[in-house]
């Protein structure tokens, strides 16, 4: 991907921000995230709520766990399948 590529999805979708996240993919290709990183912060995702596809992105509501607050929190991660990209919709 070159550089500023990622910043294409805030393009159609102005509330994305790209973020890194380690996922799981089953032999049915389906994906769960597991991890993210916001500010140069490691999350542990504990549990995803719903997943839903909406043309050409994967959007998953998950709960995960803030070890700064010990509390769990909701995030919305999107998965961009054509290029393989991963961004939040909401901001920690």
């Amino acid at each position: 991907m070159k550089a500023g590529e990622c910043y294409d999805m805030l393009e159609y979708n102005s509330n994305i921000i790209p973020i890194p996240v380690i996922a799981s993919f089953n032999t049915s290709g389906k994906i769960k995230p597991i991890y993210f990183q916001f500010e140069n912060e490691n999350y542990k995702i504990m549990d995803v709520i719903t997943s839903y596809t909406e043309v050409s992105m994967i959007y998953f509501d998950c709960i995960y766990f803030n070890p700064y607050s010990d509390f769990q929190n909701k995030i919305t991660l999107v998965y961009r399948i054509k290029d393989h990209f991963w961004g939040c919709a909401n901001k920690l």
